[in-house]
C-alpha cells in the first residue's frame, strides 16, 4: 500500500511509495523529447540516473533500488520543458 503520485499536473506515477527493491516511472502522456529519471540522496548526491528516449503514454521505466539504503531520496524525471521532483522512500 503505497502513494501514487499521479496528478493531471505533471502525469507521472512513481510507484511503489515506500519502495524496497524496484521503483516504477509510468509516464502519463508522451513526453516527445529524451527523458532523464534521477535518484539524489538528501544531501543532493546522484546515486542512480536512467535515460529513455520519448516515452509515450502508459510506458513504464522500472528502476531497480535494491542496491540503495534505506532512507529518504528524491526521484527527479525531466526532459527540456519540464521538471518533476517527487521524495522516495526506501525502507528495507
Amino acid at each position: 500500500t503505497g502513494i501514487t503520485a499521479a496528478t493531471g499536473n505533471n502525469g507521472v506515477a512513481i510507484y511503489p511509495n515506500p519502495a524496497s527493491t524496484t521503483v516504477n516511472v509510468e509516464f502519463g502522456y508522451n513526453m516527445n523529447s529524451l527523458t532523464v529519471v534521477e535518484i539524489t540522496d538528501v544531501t543532493g548526491r546522484l546515486v542512480s540516473t536512467h535515460t529513455i528516449d520519448s516515452p509515450v503514454q502508459g510506458q513504464t521505466m522500472n528502476i531497480d533500488v535494491a542496491n540503495l539504503n534505506s532512507g529518504s531520496y528524491f526521484i527527479t524525471v525531466k526532459n527540456d520543458t519540464q521538471k518533476l521532483v517527487q521524495k522516495l522512500v526506501l525502507t528495507k
